[in-house]
């Protein structure tokens, strides 16, 4: 799910109905009233980067998180601001894609590579759901023996959440 930030401004862009949902709930849970406002945009039914230009009268927004890669890539890069940024550490859908290198050169845009954390800040992170902190999103825990159902869920996208397979005997 490619992320858009504009000063105190959050756009979300999935192809599920269902994380635009969650989106919108997570951040009507977690956040102070008005303190961060939230517009979600389906990229299976719209070109996210001109609905992003137009919501921003023409301007875009400064910074966009992509973890999906190929198939958000030109789109992402659409929705930035001159002088924006994106933050790529992902390529779920694919690691090649056009670079835009045009409009990154002509806007003067920053291309930002991420992994997902050292093991120090993974073991942080962690820290916090062990205690509670924070609830990650599972949408179904299945037996080893129905993996390859996991790997359908995946592959199909269907719903939003982590699949977790566990030993048969744990269930």
């Amino acid at each position: 799910m490619p992320w858009g930030l504009l000063k105190e401004k959050l756009w979300g862009v999935s192809s599920g109905n269902e994380r635009l949902q969650w989106l919108h709930a997570i951040f009507s849970e977690n956040t102070r009233s008005g303190a961060f406002g939230v517009e979600t945009i389906n990229y299976a039914e719209e070109e996210f980067g001109s609905e992003i230009k137009s919501l921003t009268d023409g301007r875009g927004v400064d910074m966009v998180v992509d973890h999906i890669g190929e198939a958000t890539w030109e789109e992402s890069l659409k929705s930035l601001a001159k002088g924006g940024r994106i933050v790529t550490c992902g390529a779920t859908t694919g690691p090649n894609p056009g670079a835009g290198l045009n409009r990154m050169f002509w806007n003067q845009l920053s291309v930002i590579g991420s992994t997902m954390a050292t093991p120090e800040q993974a073991e942080e992170a962690l820290s916090l759901v062990w205690d509670g902190t924070f609830e990650p999103a599972i949408r179904e825990v299945l037996p080893m023996s129905e993996a390859a159902r996991a790997h359908e869920i995946i592959e199909e996208r269907e719903g939003f959440g982590k699949v977790v397979v566990v030993p048969d005997s744990e269930l």
